[in-house]
């Protein structure tokens, strides 16, 4: 079968690596240049995202369905995560 690059080809783990590493540049970019993601990630450092657990918690966190009544839950989980 032909693929079009190596990328397509590779092992689960190494494209889950390379995700999780381009995606702190992402998280930075959206930051800059989307005013919406801009309030939504306003205290997330963008480095700190290197991993599923951290993403879960900022998914959760930039969540619009989070209600103000998880807001001391939300901000205890962003705590630990970026503390």
């Amino acid at each position: 079968m032909d693929y079009y690059d190596d990328l397509e080809t590779r092992a689960p783990q190494a494209r889950e690596a390379a995700l999780f590493a381009a995606l702190p540049k992402q998280i930075a970019h959206a930051k800059k240049h989307a005013p919406a993601f801009a309030r939504m990630l306003a205290d997330v450092d963008a480095k700190r995202i290197t991993d599923r657990a951290a993403l879960a918690a900022l998914l959760w966190y930039a969540s619009p369905r989070s209600s103000s009544c998880n807001a001391k839950r939300r901000h205890s989980a962003v705590w630990r995560l970026w503390s």
